[in-house]
């Protein structure tokens, strides 16, 4: 890591150089599913099994996080900075289409596909700033979104019909009568995922609002909250249904 990274501070002028940061970072955008490079994981995460869905959504991006937060703050820490722009587009547009994506789905992977997608925005808005507090507080966000997203594919393998996982919204109709802890679990982590106290998702948003205030991005703080209430509405049509 300290090899490369003397060597991309002795060439930061270079275009090939550069172009070569760029295409690592790309690819990482890729991995994480962020918008514009989404549509591998919303159209196609959607329609596995559950239990490869469950793992694609929550063990690789952990892994793909901290990879990358040590990338970032050991190798890329000179060209950080002529990044910051491009991170702060892919956030918004990641947050913007995860939270539309997630109110027109029907179907309800595909709509937890989406809010991973909002969620990586909201990563990515944060780590603008590679510096360790920031790096800690994309950590602790991811941490407790993969604990409501786990907890809500954990309700769906208790929920079949004919020894079948549901896919579509409508096939829950009437979940709560038959269901009614499985029911309650769920409705706990949409709640946390959106970072509504007491549940444990607002130790999260409130690390990320914190950040985004310290560093007097209150615009962007604005920001998220107008697209948690679109989030929020994606997800008060799955309690209502």
């Amino acid at each position: 890591y300290d090899s490369v990274s003397a060597y991309l501070s002795e060439h930061i002028h270079n275009p090939l150089v550069f172009a070569a940061a760029g295409a690592l970072v790309l690819g990482y955008m890729f991995l994480f599913a962020a918008a514009p490079l989404h549509y591998w994981l919303t159209e196609t995460a959607g329609k596995v099994s559950l239990p490869v869905f469950t793992y694609f959504l929550t063990v690789p991006v952990g892994a793909y996080l901290v990879s990358f937060i040590r990338l970032g703050i050991k190798v890329l820490q000179p060209v950080n900075e002529r990044f910051q722009l491009f991170y702060v587009a892919v956030a918004l547009m990641s947050m913007f289409v995860g939270a539309i994506g997630a109110c027109s789905g029907q179907n309800i992977r595909k709509i937890l596909c989406y809010t991973n997608v909002y969620c990586i925005g909201i990563i990515f808005l944060v780590l603008q700033h590679f510096t360790p507090w920031a790096a800690q507080t994309a950590i602790i966000y991811w941490f407790v979104c993969m604990l409501s997203l786990y907890g809500i594919c954990l309700a769906m393998f208790c929920i079949k019909v004919k020894g079948e996982y549901l896919f579509m919204l409508n096939e829950f109709s009437g979940a709560a009568y038959k269901l009614p802890f499985l029911t309650i679990m769920i409705i706990f982590f949409l709640f946390s995922l959106l970072g509504m106290p007491p549940f444990i998702g607002a130790l999260g948003i409130f690390s990320v609002l914190s950040n985004l205030a310290l560093q007097n991005h209150f615009y962007y703080l604005l920001y998220v909250l107008f697209t948690l209430i679109i989030m929020a509405y994606a997800f008060l049509n799955i309690i209502r249904t």
